[in-house]
């Protein structure tokens, strides 16, 4: 179905790895639109590395809130699952569509 006539080389994209297609039977728009989304996810993924890291740093380095998550176990334990409670609730809110204005300036502080 789909075979490959020749290698391509180095001198056809001049070390552009976006000038060439994804893959065989892309038009020209359609492959800029998936190289621009390929680019916003790994955006996305350095700026969750990125902040990641300096929560980490801080958390490890600065002394008061590593004393007070060290010496707090039920803080510690409810700062790791609060990400999911915090899904489950939004996850409510979705499947229940909108909510009032003051319900919905709650619930985005949980």
């Amino acid at each position: 179905m789909f075979e490959f006539t020749r290698i391509n080389t180095k001198e056809d994209h001049d070390g552009d790895i976006e000038q060439g297609t994804l893959y065989p039977g892309l038009s020209h728009g359609e492959n800029v639109l998936r190289w621009g989304f390929i680019r916003k996810v790994y955006d996305i993924l350095a700026a969750q590395m990125v902040l990641t890291t300096a929560v980490s740093f801080l958390t490890v380095l600065y002394a008061p809130i590593n004393d007070l998550l060290r010496g707090n176990s039920g803080l510690l334990m409810f700062l790791v699952f609060l990400p999911f409670v915090r899904e489950k609730r939004f996850e409510e809110v979705r499947r229940h569509g909108l909510m009032s204005t003051s319900r919905r300036s709650l619930a985005n502080l949980f």
